[in-house]
């Protein structure tokens, strides 16, 4: 209809008689100047053959029929009436049938045959305005292809978009943008958006910025905005959205706006609970590593007593004596079970950052091979040799001596535990300039290659069968990684499958080493002074245990069973030395010091904690509050002998 009005308009302006006819002679569009050729005026959707007789009527159905199959202008004659004579005509198809209209043929008229050259004048104005039409039609089938696919895409966005135009009247919203604000679009339409979408006086207390009307009216470029809103929607439900509003702008100057926004309640609601979790679980974590330090400190507790009797029954044996075997291994176990609970420890300390080192210049040779001489008995009990290859020089490496000692013993205890019966170990130390690289090859069960990359995370192990014949927690080997983090280094794993062995890597950074002085060493004298110790320990097996192996080295100890007992006892026996536990009952040990400290007889005598709480927090306190050193429980009888001979 649109293309027939257009046409209509064309017609009007054309100086020569014609028409716009459809194949059955209907009638669609006509000038004035054609209207007056026919005897009876023209009528839209009228039809051209109504007063001619049947044969004059078939011969010009024949000629438009030719008309509608040529692209080109087609000459003849047609009859306007029965009585007149037939007129000169020049017709060609305008549009082609489509689905929704029928053909359209162009028909000119005129009473005299035309000279050439005012054919092939017409012909060419007409070709010219057939490609006028054409282009035209083309153009509006694209502009329509286009709105289509813009509306297309924007009910297809899963975000609500409304589109202003320049005085901030919506002009477009979509499926999304109705469902949240509970508007229809037709509802809305032509409306200001101020007066649709109403914002709780809150609405942008995060990002700073108020919803108002100058937002959209200003005639200022700026930039998108963002923010975050309560809107109220046309039911009255507060919603909680995010917006992008940005300006629609052609040449510097304001068309509109378009604002871009999605509902993020139910998203709210999720961050709220992953907030809530995360608090249950940092709750929770603080509630473990408070357990673990609790676990930690009553599995130590029964360890120090078990280790000072088997001492105490070591020293009272002949040296012939067939207990000697049995005690040796009940002595090997309480030292595994006692590191078993430190990994477990140490291992938590790592994974929450805590665990804190003391570097010093450490020399790893000589550490390497004063552990593999420790080692060495286990190694020969379990039927494995071990061959060690260690330069004689000195190899200084940064290190807290006590955890790399810690890292290295679990490398070493770890290829002994998976060598079978008959096998070896070997380990090489070698200097590589700027670094020093550990070696630890064993020809055990070997490690498949699936199993390598989850081998140094906590409590993890390759398979083993189910009487767990190899035992272990799974700590060891993440420990080991851990701490040599810690110092700069890296340790590597490398096996190619089951029953090919393995072998571990250590590199460390090599440090200058220390300077050379001219300090005295210590007296034999000095070393092995007798003390008068006081024991404050509320364990009276371990107290007891513990009194006996110190008085046995020719120290004279005294025992206090509580916190109160032990201040009383210090002013007594005017002790040398003290070993105080810090768990006590009535007066805790830190309280103790603290009086300690306070009365001038125990004023500078040593004091060193005993506690089964190995956290640096813990230790710092007991520094602070007067302690000299920290020893964690059980203390072993070296321990205790190399902190009597460092503060005599």
């Amino acid at each position: 209809m649109e293309a027939v009005i257009y046409y209509q308009r064309l017609l009007s302006r054309f100086p020569e008689p014609a028409l716009l006819v459809e194949r059955d002679g209907k009638v669609r569009a006509f000038n004035k100047a054609a209207s007056n050729m026919f005897k009876q005026p023209l009528v839209t959707g009228g039809f051209l053959f109504e007063s001619l007789t049947a044969d004059a009527c078939e011969k010009d159905k024949e000629y438009i029929r030719r008309c509608a199959k040529s692209s080109q202008v087609v000459a003849g004659k047609i009859l306007l009436s029965s009585v007149g004579p037939a007129v000169v005509c020049y017709g060609s198809l305008l549009e082609p049938a489509t689905e929704h209209q029928a053909a359209l043929i162009f028909l000119r008229l005129s009473s005299e045959a035309p000279s050439k050259l005012k054919f092939s004048i017409l012909k060419e104005k007409i070709n010219q305005l057939n490609n006028e039409i054409g282009r035209r039609l083309t153009t509006q089938r694209a502009l329509k292809q286009q709105s289509l696919f813009f509306e297309t895409t924007l009910n297809s966005i899963g975000e609500g978009v409304i589109v202003t135009d320049n005085q901030s009247n919506i002009s477009l919203m979509n499926p999304i943008a109705e469902a949240i604000t509970g508007w229809h679009f037709p509802q809305v339409k032509g409306k200001a958006i101020t007066t649709v979408l109403r914002f709780s006086s809150e609405a942008h207390q995060d990002s700073g910025r108020s919803f108002e009307k100058s937002q959209f009216s200003t005639d200022e470029v700026y930039e998108p905005q963002l923010f975050t809103a309560q809107l109220n929607t046309r039911q009255g439900q507060a919603v909680t959205v995010e917006v992008t509003l940005a300006p629609i702008v052609s040449d510097t100057k304001k068309h509109g706006f378009v604002m871009v926004f999605h509902d993020i309640s139910e998203k709210q609601k999720l961050e709220q609970e992953l907030r809530d979790r995360a608090k249950k679980l940092g709750i929770m974590n603080e509630n473990k590593s408070q357990f673990m330090t609790m676990l930690a400190h009553e599995l130590r507790a029964p360890i120090a007593p078990i280790s000072y009797a088997a001492e105490l029954i070591k020293h009272n044996l002949q040296s012939n004596s067939e207990h000697h075997k049995p005690l040796h291994t009940i002595q090997r176990k309480v030292g595994h079970l006692k590191r078993l609970v430190d990994d477990l420890l140490d291992v938590s300390r790592i994974t929450l950052g805590k665990m804190k080192i003391v570097k010093a210049d450490v020399d790893i040779a000589d550490l390497t091979r004063m552990l593999c001489e420790e080692l060495r008995s286990q190694y020969l009990e379990n039927g494995v040799e071990l061959s060690v290859s260690i330069p004689t020089e000195e190899l200084w490496v940064k290190a807290d001596a006590d955890r790399m000692t810690q890292a290295l013993h679990n490398i070493l205890y770890n290829a002994l535990k998976f060598t079978p019966l008959d096998g070896g170990v070997s380990v090489t130390l070698n200097n590589h300039g700027t670094q020093v690289q550990l070696c630890v090859v064993d020809s055990g069960v070997g490690i498949e290659k699936a199993d390598l990359g989850r081998l140094f995370e906590p409590f993890s192990q390759a398979e083993q069968t189910l009487d767990r014949s190899k035992g272990g927690l799974g700590l060891g080997l993440a420990l080991v990684k851990g701490i040599v983090d810690l110092h700069g280094g890296k340790v590597q794993v490398d096996s190619e499958g089951r029953s090919t062995g393995t072998t571990f890597t250590i590199t460390l950074p090599l440090a200058q080493g220390p300077q050379q002085s001219l300090t005295t060493v210590k007296s034999s004298h000095s070393q092995h002074r007798h003390h008068r110790i006081l024991l404050i320990e509320d364990d009276y097996e371990t107290a007891n245990m513990m009194s006996e192996l110190l008085t046995l080295k020719g120290h004279l100890v005294s025992i206090a069973y509580t916190g109160p007992e032990g201040v009383e006892m210090a002013a007594q026996v005017e002790p040398t030395f003290i070993f105080c536990d810090i768990g006590l009952p009535e007066l805790n040990g830190f309280d103790v010091v603290k009086k300690l400290r306070d009365s001038p007889g125990t004023l500078h005598v040593p004091i060193v904690a005993l506690s089964g709480y190995g956290e640096k927090s813990f230790v710092d306190k007991a520094m602070s509050v007067g302690f000299n050193a920290h020893i964690v429980k059980p203390a072993s009888l070296q321990q205790l002998h190399r902190a009597l001979s460092k503060f005599s």
